[in-house]
């Protein structure tokens, strides 16, 4: 998973599931469940789901016996494994879900994607490819899973990616020219007034240099 990680981070969900708490429920002489919220990971184009523990687990003395899909991520970003960007892209979508609030994609949603036919977002989205990016970036399983016509929509996607950034930055560098213009329109003002001040300073100093003594 961590080389294809590498391409495009994976697609993510999470769920809470009810395990036994084997400690409590000997103790209680019944069973005794506790929560636990599970990633469910799955790289763009895979069938594999990983499924992981998000949050480590402690003893009573605090002291982690079984290391949570978080902490492993750290690990990997500490190890050079994993961009740094991706990880912070999963803890942010794990923050929304506590919150109960809708998990953010990762890039433009295949849903909206105005190239792409109904059937063909269906297709896609059930190859867990949910971004133009996840489309772009395509390894050869996920391609061999959709078939035929793969080949032209990672094309387009390619395509529609490049052109974007181009247009994004045309614009970045449109919006840095005005943001020129403006300072120095407003340095331009700024002088203006400071020399129509000295004038006047001069004219009342002219003023008082005429008057009889």
């Amino acid at each position: 998973m961590a080389e294809m990680m590498k391409e495009r981070p994976a697609y993510v969900r999470f769920e809470k599931r009810v395990i036994e708490d084997r400690n409590a429920s000997l103790k209680a002489g019944h069973f005794v469940g506790r929560d636990i919220i599970y990633a469910l990971i799955t790289p763009p184009g895979s069938k594999d789901v990983i499924v992981r523990e998000v949050e480590s687990t402690r003893n009573a003395e605090g002291v982690i016996i079984n290391q949570g899909w978080l902490g492993y991520l750290d690990t990997q970003v500490q190890e050079g494994r994993i961009p740094d960007a991706f990880v912070d892209s999963y803890k942010r979508a794990y923050d929304k879900y506590k919150k109960g609030e809708d998990l953010p994609l990762n890039g433009t949603p295949i849903k909206t994607w105005p190239p792409l036919s109904p059937a063909q977002i269906t297709n896609l989205i059930a190859l867990n490819i949910h971004t133009v990016e996840d489309l772009a970036a395509l390894n050869e399983e996920g391609k061999a899973r959709f078939g035929m016509g793969i080949v032209e929509l990672q094309r387009k996607a390619k395509n529609w990616l490049e052109e974007s950034l181009s247009i994004g930055a045309a614009v970045a560098k449109l919006t840095a020219l005005e943001t020129e213009h403006k300072e120095m329109k407003d340095q331009n003002e700024r002088q203006r007034n400071l020399i129509q001040e000295l004038q006047a300073k001069v004219k009342a100093l002219e003023g008082k240099a005429t008057v009889p003594a």
